[in-house]
């Protein structure tokens, strides 16, 4: 259910937040309904002198 009043600009938001960081997100399909997936690559230490 979509509450009245929203931009619906949330997932866009989100989904270019993702990219900034050179991730992902996404929708697939569930036996529950809408699964929504985010993936970021893992921190490479060792790129950053630790």
């Amino acid at each position: 259910r979509r509450d009245t009043g929203g931009t619906g600009l949330g997932l866009a938001i989100s989904r270019d937040i993702a990219h900034a960081h050179h991730g992902t997100l996404g929708i697939e399909d569930s036996p529950h309904g809408a699964h929504f997936v985010l993936r970021l690559p893992l921190l490479d230490r060792n790129a950053i002198g630790e």
